[in-house]
């Protein structure tokens, strides 16, 4: 596993590349955790290129959210993969650490020029 952190004004993102097994949740540990120190309103996790995330960084993740959250902050995972949202599901946690995005502007409810309403 390897990451990489692009530090923003009011968001820091720590990209993971990789699965996080066992052995490499040490890693992501310190990744995350340097970036609430630094103090970003919101920390966003974007596991895109993560296929798997062991149930041991789960509890990390959890972890770090409720720190982050009493701090005022937030803490949340972009782009898991379909088995890591799996995992995230049966865990009862992709509610709280799974990034919402808003549906584009172009989704349902949208028309075409010229057709009547």
């Amino acid at each position: 596993m390897r990451y990489f952190i692009r530090r923003g004004a009011q968001e820091t993102r720590v990209t993971v590349h990789g699965s996080v097994a066992y052995d490499a949740t040490t890693a992501l540990e310190g990744a995350v955790r340097g970036a609430l120190e630094e103090g970003a309103a919101r920390v966003i996790v974007d596991l895109a290129d993560c296929p798997e995330l062991s149930s041991m960084a789960v509890g990390l993740l959890i972890g770090f959210k409720i720190e982050a959250a009493l701090g005022g902050r937030d803490l949340l995972i972009a782009n898991p993969s379909d088995q890591v949202r799996r995992l995230l599901e049966i865990g009862g946690a992709a509610e709280a650490l799974i990034e919402r995005r808003p549906p584009p502007p172009d989704s349902e409810g949208a028309r075409c020029p010229g057709t009547p309403s």
